[in-house]
């Protein structure tokens, strides 16, 4: 894959952009100085929890394609640097598991279920791959975002940040137990035989538009992964693999 490309330049301006580190224009407040960076301090948890998203907010585009913002009133305007504000969160508010067991005569289930809800993800695939400026060489992504008159080099705002709730049924094995020998007998040989199949990452509830809406505790595209800046989902992400094992346990 060619290298990630410098996606949002710091605002619209006459002079050359100089892109964040990343591609990602966000801001960290410390001490009241802002500084350049990647996420924003969520308010109530400390200067430690690097975690919300700070940037503008998208409000549509002009007659000429052009990207317009909130100037925090309520009204557009082309500068993404008049106003911003925290526009997304990285890390989950709660996350859950359930497994459960059934049987019927013979036969048994197993299944898993698991979710993450009220975290966001900022999309560079869309970012990329759903402007036809940036992603000129490509085939466009149509997803319920895309806006045809977009004619404007790609600045980060909340257009990109999307709702990544999910859940996940992660795996599920039904079995048929066949009793060879009663108990008590003698007998060698074979005393139970069970063939089952397991599925993996059977299906997924989401709205989130991306390749896989799983948390991303640390934007591991630098080395080592940055913990402070979670909710990145780059573009070598792709949807996990669906497998099946079918399989034969023998007793004796």
């Amino acid at each position: 894959m060619d290298d990630e490309p410098q996606l949002f330049p710091r605002a619209r301006s006459t002079q050359t952009p100089r892109p964040d580190a990343g591609g990602l224009l966000c801001r960290r407040l410390e001490s009241g100085q802002p500084r350049t960076g990647s996420h924003a301090d969520h308010p109530g948890h400390g200067r430690a929890a690097h975690r919300a998203f700070y940037q503008a907010v998208y409000k549509g585009v002009d007659q000429n394609g052009k990207y317009l913002f909130d100037d925090g009133k309520g009204n557009p305007v082309a500068d993404n640097n008049n106003y911003r504000t925290i526009i997304g969160n990285g890390l989950p508010k709660y996350e859950m598991g359930w497994t459960n067991s059934f049987k019927y005569g013979n036969f048994d289930l197993n299944v898993f279920f698991r979710g993450a809800f009220g975290h966001q993800l900022i999309n560079t695939y869309r970012a990329f791959y759903e402007n036809p400026t940036v992603s000129s060489v490509y085939n466009v992504v149509k997803t319920k975002y895309y806006n045809p008159n977009v004619k404007d080099a790609q600045l980060f705002s909340s257009l990109f940040v999307e709702k990544a709730s999910f859940v996940k049924l992660d795996n599920a094995t039904i079995a048929y137990n066949l009793p060879l020998k009663k108990d008590g007998d003698p007998t060698g040989g074979f005393r139970s035989l069970r063939v089952f199949l397991t599925g993996y990452n059977l299906f997924v509830i989401t709205g989130y538009t991306g390749a896989d809406p799983e948390v991303r505790y640390a934007d591991q595209s630098v080395a080592p992964a940055n913990i402070l800046a979670p909710g990145i989902d780059r573009r070598e992400n792709w949807v996990m693999t669906r497998s099946f094992t079918l399989g034969v346990n023998l007793g004796f």
